[in-house]
């Protein structure tokens, strides 16, 4: 089941670049619905968008347009939701990836790959962890509730930080130390 969900998103990744090569630039209505789009999902996850057309757009459209960047990193949250059996890791990953994409909207630099954007996907990620567990308290998955004990904690940035030494190449921003 992991391995043909991963399939799937890879498949759509590629299919999606030939629109990515004939699609412009972003359009400031397109980003705000965007914005809009994610904070409802993190917030309400089970009744923000019931069918599930908004999401839809949101992720094909994160795929498609030229100046929005997110890199999904195979850090210890990614390996943890891709090896989960729970249902609800594959709207985790969707939604790390939308709170990236939303936190590059919102600041262009430092970049896909920075500590603070992997970050606010953590964050994203676990507000819709939170509301979903509200509703199932057995869809835990004991690498996000490490995640989210460091959260609660003030250790968030150390999570960012793990996972952007993932990514291909770490962009580290003025403000972040080695600890």
């Amino acid at each position: 089941m992991r391995i043909r969900a991963l399939g799937c998103f890879l498949l759509l990744v590629a299919f999606s670049l030939a629109a990515f090569a004939q699609r412009g630039a972003s359009t400031p209505e397109e980003r705000q619905r965007y914005l809009k789009i994610v904070r409802a999902l993190e917030e309400s996850p089970l009744t923000a968008d019931p069918d599930l057309k908004e999401r839809e757009w949101a992720l094909q459209w994160i795929i498609e347009v030229p100046d929005i960047h997110v890199s999904i990193c195979g850090g210890p949250v990614m390996q943890a939701l891709v090896k989960s059996k729970k249902k609800v890791a594959h709207q985790l990953f969707e939604q790390l990836s939308l709170s990236m994409g939303a936190y590059n909207i919102q600041h262009p630099e430092p970049g896909p790959e920075s500590i603070e954007q992997q970050q606010a996907g953590l964050d994203g990620m676990l507000k819709m962890y939170e509301a979903l567990l509200k509703q199932h308290p057995s869809d835990h998955i004991a690498a996000i509730d490490e995640i989210l004990e460091k959260k609660k904690s003030g250790r968030m940035a150390e999570a960012g930080a793990l996972e952007a030494a993932h990514c291909g190449q770490q962009k580290r921003s003025a403000g972040w130390r080695r600890p």
